[in-house]
């Protein structure tokens, strides 16, 4: 039993690294192609935590969550757009910008085929639409809680 929760606990924590160093490397070589591509971060008006938990429920709604991380804040996502594709991955990062403010970023964005994407094509419309079914959901849950 013991040997079992050992297997399972260094599995998650291999996960849990290889996120981490796929961070660095992905986001790095991601982010010398998307320096140009607004698309790919956005920022939003609302607490990193908030945000992030959002991201969950709206890709939860429309995508596949494959992993997500909260200490980290990172989700990772498949989305299928048809079904003459095997559809891309793509790995998000929410970042605290302030105390009431954070940042999306895109870190990769993979075909699961052997076709490539193109960055300017389906990927950054999913993206841009991930951004606003957000932005949508921040706002109503602000109009539902207000600060007072």
């Amino acid at each position: 039993m013991k040997d079992a929760a050992k297997k399972i606990s260094f599995s998650l924590m291999n996960r849990i690294l290889l996120t981490f160093v796929l961070m660095l490397v992905c986001g790095a070589a991601t982010g010398a192609k998307s320096r140009g591509n607004k698309w790919a971060r956005h920022t939003f008006s609302a607490p990193a935590d908030t945000t992030y938990k959002v991201a969950l429920k709206v890709i939860a709604q429309r995508y596949e969550l494959q992993y997500s991380e909260d200490n980290a804040r990172i989700i990772q996502v498949h989305v299928n757009p048809g079904r003459f594709s095997n559809g891309y991955d793509f790995t998000l990062v929410i970042e605290p910008t302030g105390e009431k403010s954070s940042r999306a970023r895109l870190l990769t964005l993979d075909r699961t085929d052997e076709d490539e994407l193109w960055l300017t094509g389906t990927g950054s419309r999913e993206i841009k639409k991930l951004w606003r079914w957000m932005e949508d959901r921040l706002r109503a849950n602000r109009t539902e809680n207000p600060v007072k």
